[in-house]
This record gives C-alpha cells, structure tokens and sequence, in this order.
C-alpha cells in the first residue's frame, strides 16, 4: 500500500510548503528529513578563505615567481643557442683557413688530416650568402630574440645582454684567435637590435608604410 507523507523540513521545489513523498510505508522512514549538523559543520570546517598575503602554491607571488623561473630558463637556453651557433661560425673560419703544403696540397690550420672537400665546405659556410656568414648567423640570432620577446618590446634589453653574453662566452674561449667573423657578426646583430629599438621609440608613420610598398 502505497502511503503519501509530508515532509516540511525539506526544502520544497516552486515555492511549496512541504515534500510529499509517495513510497511504501516501510521505506518511507528511510528518507532523511534534515542534514545532520555534524556534517553541516564538517564541510563549514574544510574551507579556509586565503589571506591577501598567502603564500601558497595558487598565491600571486607563487605564480609571479614561477613565471620569472620559466623566462630566465628561456633566456638562458637562448643564450646557450647563441655560444653554440657562433662556436659553429668560428670553427667554420678555422677550418677554411689553410696553407699550402710541400706538396702543393691545401693543409688545414686547425687538422693535418682534414680534407680540401671540408675546407672547400667551411668556405662556402662563411662566405656573404653561407649558412655560418655574417647576414645569415645575424638573421637567425634576431629571429629567435624576437620569437621570445613574442611581440612584449619590453624585453629587449633583456634579449640585447643575452646575445651579448653568448659571443662573448666565445670570445674568452678563443682569446687573441677569436675569429674576426664572429665580431663582424656582433656588430651586425647589434646594429639590428638598434634599428629594432628605433622602431618602437619612432614608429613607422603611414607614408613610410606606403613608400616601402
């Protein structure tokens, strides 16, 4: 037999004033009418407002921090890329500086043993259109700077001390043979972050745009 009971402590749908439940007798009791205090109190207990000054893993500080941890690895991997990239250039210049021999054969500075093939290479490799030449090294340097700055000019500076940073890594390893290339390479990267900087502080009217189309 089927039994309809009010309940006036739950809360009611669409502004009634009890719950009818209709269900057999004997399971009706089950139904709870009130949640438990204890368990009102249980959740109450397990929230805690953060403080303004929290310090914990989701707090401003925390993230801010995080944040600067992850572009100072950024700025040091391009740095890395720069030491590795201009030891590359200078090993190509070494390595397409040779002598004649006894023999009349082409004999490296840097190997004995090396072969004219890999000379021939270097020099192609550091010459006006090579891949280790000046245009070309400049030209991959300030792609990645501006890849990192992700438009934020702010961070030019920052990207200008690294790559200086990175060739002079190179320097101090080559001392008095450091390979003039490599300084002709700076200059031209640095002459670029001028014109980059020039940009922002004198932006490009529309009649310039015009002209250089």
């Amino acid at each position: 037999m089927n039994v309809i009971t009010e309940y006036p402590n739950l809360k009611a749908p669409f502004n009634q004033n009890s719950v009818k439940l209709e269900k057999n007798s004997r399971t009706i009791e089950d139904v709870p009418t009130k949640v438990p205090t204890e368990e009102v109190n249980t959740v109450q207990d397990k929230f805690v407002k953060s403080s303004d000054n929290d310090t914990g893993i989701y707090s401003r500080e925390t993230i801010l921090n995080q944040i600067r941890e992850t572009e100072q690895q950024r700025i040091e991997a391009f740095q890395k890329m720069i030491q590795s990239l201009i030891s590359e250039q200078a090993n190509s210049f070494k390595l397409s500086v040779y002598v004649p021999s006894i023999d009349g054969s082409s004999v490296s500075l840097v190997d004995l043993n090396v072969t004219q093939e890999a000379i021939d290479k270097a020099k192609i490799a550091i010459s006006e259109d090579g891949e280790y030449g000046v245009n070309a090294v400049a030209e991959r340097i300030m792609n990645m700077a501006k890849a990192l700055a992700g438009g934020d000019n702010s961070k030019l500076e920052l990207l200008r001390n690294a790559v200086t940073k990175g060739f002079d890594f190179v320097k101090n390893l080559y001392g008095d043979n450091y390979p003039e290339i490599c300084q002709n390479t700076y200059t031209e990267v640095m002459n670029r972050f001028d014109e980059w900087q020039k940009s922002i502080d004198e932006p490009p009217t529309y009649e310039t745009i015009q002209s250089k189309k």
